[in-house]
C-alpha cells in the first residue's frame, strides 16, 4: 500500500501514527512536492530547499531513515488549467533540474527510494520529454553534475508580463489608444490558472479590436541560438465575457524563423469557477507557437487579428 501525502504527516499524531504503520509495514510512501516557479534565482534556490530539504529532514527527526522508503512526487504541471511553469522570464526546466540537482547531490536525500512526477496528463510535452532526461541522467546514470547549461532567467524577452506597462514593446495601435495595458486582480490565478503565487499574471496587454486592421505589439526575441527550437505561449481573454467559450482571433507570428506548424495551438479551456470572477467557469485561450531559430534574434509578432483581414 502506497499512498500519497501532501502537507506534513508529523504535525498531527492520527497522521503520525498513519505514516508509522506504513513504514513499520515495509510499504512506500510519496510525498507530493509540486513547486510554482519562484522569480529570482536566489528566492528559487532558498524555496526549493526549504521545500525539499528542510521538509525531508523534519520527518527524519521522527522517523530517521525514512528517506529510504520515500518516493519524492515532484510536480511538472505545466498546462493552461493547471499551471505551475507561472514566471514567463523564468525557465521551468532549470527550476525542474534545480529540485532534481538538489536531491542527487545533498546527504539528506541519501538513499531515496525514488522519484516520480505529477503527472502527464497535466504536462506539456516538453516537460514529458525533460523529464524523462532528467531521471536518466541523475537516477539511471547517477550524475551529480548539472544537464543544462541555460540560465534560470531567460534572455529572450524583455517585460513579457506587462508588469511594467508597454516598455521594451513596439505598438502598432490600429487606432488612437486601441492598445494599452491593465490589471484584473485574482485574474492570473483564476483565470489563466497561474497556481501557488498571488498576483502573477493579473498584468496585460489591452487592445480594442478595429474592423479595417489590427492592432499589433512586437519585440525583437534575443540570444537566440540557431538551429535550436523554442516556444512562444500567450494566453488571451474577452473581458467583456470571460464566461463564453469561444476561440479568441490572436496571432502570433516570428516571420523571421522556420515555425513548426503541427505544434501550433489556438485553444480554449474551461477554468474552474472562482467567486471573484462570479462563480461561473472562464473560458480564456492559450495561444502556442513552436519555432526553429535562424539567426541569433526574430521579430515577434502579436495581433488581435487571426490572420490578414479577420
Amino acid at each position: 500500500f502506497y499512498p500519497f501525502t501532501y502537507g506534513s504527516m508529523v504535525q498531527a499524531e492520527r497522521t503520525k501514527t498513519f505514516l508509522r504503520t506504513i513504514l513499520e509495514a515495509g510499504y512506500r510512501w510519496a510525498e507530493e512536492r509540486y513547486l510554482p516557479e519562484s522569480p529570482t534565482e536566489k528566492d528559487a534556490l532558498s524555496y526549493i530547499d526549504s521545500a525539499l530539504k528542510k521538509h525531508l529532514i523534519t520527518y527524519q527527526k521522527t522517523f530517521p531513515g525514512c528517506q529510504r522508503q520515500l518516493i519524492m512526487n515532484l510536480g511538472f504541471i505545466s498546462l493552461p488549467h493547471l499551471n505551475l511553469d507561472i514566471n514567463p522570464q523564468v525557465d521551468y526546466k532549470v527550476f525542474l533540474e534545480m529540485q532534481m540537482n538538489l536531491i542527487a547531490n545533498d546527504p539528506v536525500f541519501l538513499g531515496i527510494y525514488g522519484i516520480s512526477w505529477y503527472h502527464t496528463a497535466y504536462a506539456d510535452e516538453e516537460m514529458v520529454r525533460w523529464s524523462a532526461k532528467l531521471n536518466r541522467h541523475y537516477c539511471i546514470e547517477g550524475k551529480k553534475d548539472w544537464l543544462s547549461a541555460d540560465p534560470y532567467i531567460l534572455p529572450h524577452i524583455e517585460n513579457p508580463d506587462f508588469d511594467e506597462g508597454l516598455k521594451g514593446w513596439t505598438v502598432s495601435p490600429a487606432s488612437a489608444g486601441s492598445i494599452a495595458t491593465a490589471k484584473l486582480e485574482g485574474y492570473g490565478l483564476n483565470v489563466q490558472g497561474r497556481h501557488g503565487r498571488v498576483g502573477i499574471g493579473d498584468r496585460f496587454a489591452t487592445t480594442t479590436r478595429n474592423a479595417t486592421k489590427p492592432n499589433e505589439i512586437s519585440q525583437e526575441i534575443r540570444d537566440l541560438q540557431p538551429g535550436r527550437y523554442y516556444s512562444v505561449r500567450v494566453y488571451s481573454g474577452d473581458r467583456a465575457n470571460l464566461h463564453r467559450w469561444q476561440i479568441h482571433n490572436v496571432s502570433i507570428r516570428v516571420p523571421d524563423a522556420r515555425e513548426v506548424p503541427n505544434l501550433t495551438m489556438h485553444m480554449p479551456w474551461m477554468h474552474r469557477p472562482a467567486e471573484k470572477f462570479g462563480n461561473k467557469p472562464t473560458y480564456p485561450c492559450y495561444h502556442r507557437i513552436v519555432f526553429q531559430a535562424v539567426n541569433t534574434t526574430a521579430r515577434l509578432i502579436i495581433s488581435d487579428w487571426h490572420s490578414p483581414g479577420v
